[in-house]
């Protein structure tokens, strides 16, 4: 999930906030932990936007889990 469609989970944060019964909101994640040095590269330019969400579902008090896993180099960067 990239660009539009990850920017859509801010738009589900409004809707799951008045949501008593929610035991956790799983936000739309891939790949490793990056430090501030891989974040500079263009390829990860919508990286950022991940913590944001889950910054945002903090502010508005929605439980939120984070689950991450390893990618692959090709999934990232391409096929060679």
């Amino acid at each position: 999930m990239s660009g539009r469609a990850l920017s859509s989970q801010f738009k589900l944060l409004d809707a799951l906030k008045d949501m008593p019964d929610l035991v956790a909101f799983f936000p739309s994640e891939w790949a490793t932990p990056f430090t501030a040095e891989d974040l500079t590269s263009p390829y990860l330019k919508n990286t950022t936007l991940k913590e944001e969400i889950v910054d945002r579902a903090k502010q508005l008090g929605v439980p939120v889990t984070v689950v991450k896993n390893a990618t692959t180099p090709e999934g990232l960067f391409g096929i060679p």
